[in-house]
C-alpha cells in the first residue's frame, strides 16, 4: 500500500462535511484512507518531536462479515436440524454460546474463523516531567519492583464514522437463531411445527447472511479517517505547555476494530511489559451521537466497573453515567482498570478538555496508584 500521499487530519468541531451524505463509497477505499491519514498523524507527531511508534495490526474492522458468518452458520443448522434435529441444536447452542463469548469482550470461535482487516496504530510516548527513581525513558520496561505510574489514552482513529448500523446488525441474527432453536427443540419433541419454524429460520438467517455481506462491502464515508488524530494532536498540545508531572502518558490513535475493540486489545497484550495492568491506568473515548457521558459500568454481558476516582472527576465535570461498551471494558476483562468516555462525537473540544481534567487528576504527587 503506498503511504506517500498523506492526508491532514480532518477537523472534529462544528457541521460534518457534506461528504458524510454523498454516496457510499468502496469499503476498501474507507480503509486505505484510515491506513493513509495514520501515517499522515504518525509523521506529523514525529515532525513536532513526539516520541512515535507506528504498529500494523489486523482487526475486525466492522460486523458486516461477522453478522453474515452468524447468518450463514445459524442457517445450516437450521436446515440440518430438519434432517438431524438433535445434532442441529446442538450446533445451534454452540453458536449461541460463540455469540455470548463476543458480547463478553472475548474472542468467538466462529469470529476466528472470519478474515480480518488490516489496521494501524500510532503511538505517542510522553515521559513524566519528574522522573521516577528507576529513571529510563518513557514506555521502556519497568526494571526491578520500583512503580512508574502510566496512563493510556486509547481513541479510535476514525472518530466520525458512521456506527448506526450497531443498533440493528445483531438484531436479526438474535431472532434467526432464536427461531431456529425453538424448531429444532420443536422437531425432537415430534411438533408438526418444526419444520415450517426451520424452514423460516433458515430463510431469515439467509437473508441476514446476504444483508451483512452488502454492509461489509459498501460502507458509509468517513468524515475524515484521521479525526481521532486530530484529537490526540489537541490533547499532547494541551499538555505540552504544563506537562504532566508524576506520570507516564501513552497516547494510542487506534486503528480499526472499533465494533470489537480489537486494537486496544492488541496495543495492551504487545505491550503489557511497559503498560502492565497494576501501573496503568486507561481511559478511552467512544464516539456516538449525543452528549458526551462517562461510563461508570463498561461492558456488554460481563460489567466492569470503573476506577471509583475518575468517576468523581467526571461527575465533577458535569458528565453524566450510562452504560456502555467501550475500550475499557475490553481491556478491562484482561486485568487494566481505568474510565470510559461515550457520545460527544459532535464535541471535540469538550472531550480534550475532559480528558485532561482526568489526567490532571491521576497527576497526584502522593504515592497512590492510578
Amino acid at each position: 500500500m503506498d503511504d506517500a500521499a498523506p492526508q491532514a487530519p480532518a477537523p472534529v468541531d462544528g457541521d460534518r462535511p457534506a461528504a458524510e451524505a454523498a454516496a457510499p463509497r468502496s469499503r476498501r477505499a474507507v480503509l486505505t484512507a484510515a491506513l493513509r491519514a495514520q501515517v499522515a498523524f504518525g509523521r506529523s507527531l514525529a515532525a513536532a518531536g513526539e516520541d512515535v511508534e507506528m504498529h500494523g495490526t489486523v482487526v475486525h474492522e466492522a460486523g458486516g462479515r461477522v453478522v453474515a458468518a452468524y447468518a450463514a452458520l445459524g442457517a445450516l443448522a437450521a436446515l440440518a436440524a430438519l434432517l438431524w434435529p438433535l445434532r442441529g441444536g446442538l450446533v445451534l447452542l454452540a453458536l449461541i454460546g460463540s455469540g455470548l463469548q463476543d458480547l463478553d469482550n472475548r474472542w468467538s470461535w466462529v469470529r476466528r474463523l472470519v478474515p480480518r482487516d488490516i489496521g494501524r496504530t500510532v503511538l505517542a510516548w510522553r515521559g513524566a516531567a519528574t522522573r521516577p527513581a528507576d529513571g529510563g525513558p518513557p514506555g521502556a520496561p519497568v526494571v526491578g519492583r520500583l512503580p512508574r505510574r502510566r496512563v493510556l489514552v486509547c481513541l479510535p482513529s476514525d472518530a466520525l464514522r458512521s456506527r448506526d448500523v450497531r443498533r440493528w446488525a445483531a438484531a436479526p441474527v438474535a431472532l434467526g437463531i432464536g427461531l431456529a432453536l425453538l424448531g429444532a427443540l420443536a422437531g425432537a419433541v415430534d411438533l408438526s411445527a418444526a419444520r415450517s419454524i426451520l424452514l423460516a429460520a433458515a430463510g431469515l438467517l439467509g437473508a441476514c447472511m446476504l444483508a451483512g455481506l452488502v454492509l461489509d462491502r459498501v460502507v458509509r464515508e468517513s468524515v475524515g479517517p484521521g479525526s481521532g488524530g486530530a484529537l490526540a494532536g489537541r490533547l499532547l498540545h494541551h499538555l505540552r505547555e504544563r506537562p504532566l508531572q508524576h506520570i507516564d502518558l501513552a497516547v494510542a490513535v487506534v486503528g480499526g476494530g472499533a465494533l470489537f475493540h480489537d486494537g486496544c486489545e492488541v496495543l495492551i497484550r504487545n505491550h503489557a511489559n511497559r503498560l502492565p495492568p497494576d501501573q496503568t491506568t486507561l481511559l478511552a473515548w467512544e464516539p456516538a451521537p449525543g452528549p458526551l457521558t462517562h461510563v461508570a459500568r463498561d461492558g456488554r454481558l460481563r460489567m466492569v466497573d470503573a476506577d471509583p476516582r475518575l468517576i468523581e472527576v467526571a461527575v465533577a465535570l458535569g458528565l453524566p453515567a450510562r452504560v456502555r461498551c467501550t475500550a475499557v471494558g475490553r481491556a478491562g476483562s484482561l486485568g487494566w482498570r481505568g474510565l470510559g468516555l461515550a457520545g460527544g462525537v459532535d464535541e471535540g473540544e469538550r472531550v480534550v478538555t475532559s480528558l485532561v481534567a482526568l489526567l490532571r487528576a491521576l497527576d497526584q504527587p502522593a504515592g497512590g496508584r492510578p
